[in-house]
């Protein structure tokens, strides 16, 4: 106990949580013990917090929480369906209606991770249209604990190794089968892959004839030589849709696109992402 206090003192959480796990079941019981744990583990999420912001390049874009303001439990939550539009306006500081341009917009259905609150917002680690990594301050009422998100499944479940999270990817920003539509690059092309989750959603229609739009969605994946087809969804309107896709057989991913089977599949603008891979062991 004199050892972890001395580390919590010094500022080693680290090393409060490994004496204490190195301690019999017993001992670590001791209510004493158990405080200087909670304590510890607490402040280690906030210091995590701190970096993480500072990870996402954004300590000189927002106003950092206050020390008070860090949750020492972090909150894994989504943004909540936008009814007057695909996103959520997010802020600098943690005041509304500060008059500084914002941060990135935080988009319906996306997963986000808050590390503070105050003055009714939330401070929060979130990924952009571009899925770049930001922290930003956004009213905590927009934020809720149920994926808002249309949930699909193109294939069979396969038994693999489910690599839980987001996938580093960016746009490319050319059409693909002689198509205007852009596709997403895998920072690091995977291998093996069996599925993973795509996220994909209308962000501006560019038209009022929605019927043009919307409808089905063809899933490609490329392996480095060709697009393979990956099966298909039905983007019936507005909102964010997550299809968990299944591939037959084990593929090396570098890219994945999606081509819209409709009559103007050129005329809207639209957002996707990659998460949850399953690989082939």
């Amino acid at each position: 106990r004199e050892e972890a206090q001395a580390a919590l003192d010094a500022g080693d959480y680290e090393e409060v949580l490994s004496l204490v796990a190195e301690q019999p079941e017993d001992l670590q019981a001791d209510e004493a013990l158990a405080a200087l744990l909670r304590e510890a583990t607490g402040l280690l999420t906030i210091e995590n917090s701190r970096q993480a912001i500072i990870d996402a390049g954004d300590q000189e874009r927002i106003q950092l929480p206050a020390d008070e303001s860090f949750l020492t439990e972090t909150k894994a939550l989504y943004v909540k369906r936008a009814d007057m539009g695909p996103c959520f306006g997010t802020e600098r500081v943690p005041y509304l209606k500060s008059g500084l341009p914002g941060m990135p917009f935080a988009y319906e259905g996306t997963p986000v991770t808050v590390i503070a609150e105050e003055n009714g917002l939330s401070c929060i680690l979130y990924r952009d249209i571009e899925n770049e990594l930001h922290a930003a301050w956004i009213e905590s009422d927009f934020l809720t604990e149920e994926d808002p998100s249309f949930r699909l499944t193109i294939g069979e479940d396969k038994a693999g190794r489910l690599i839980p999270g987001a996938v580093e990817t960016h746009r490319s920003y050319i059409g693909f089968l002689g198509s205007g539509q852009n596709y997403l690059v895998l920072d690091e092309p995977v291998e093996n892959c069996l599925g993973f989750t795509l996220t994909y959603q209308v962000v501006d229609e560019n038209t009022d004839y929605w019927m043009c739009i919307f409808g089905t969605r063809r899933i490609y994946v490329y392996d480095g030589e060709n697009w393979i087809d990956a099966g298909t969804f039905d983007c019936s309107g507005q909102g964010t849709w997550k299809v968990d896709v299944r591939l037959e057989e084990p593929v090396d991913i570098y890219a994945v696109g999606t081509l819209a089977e409709v009559p103007e599949p050129d005329t809207f603008y639209f957002r996707q992402g990659l998460s949850d891979l399953l690989i082939a062991e």
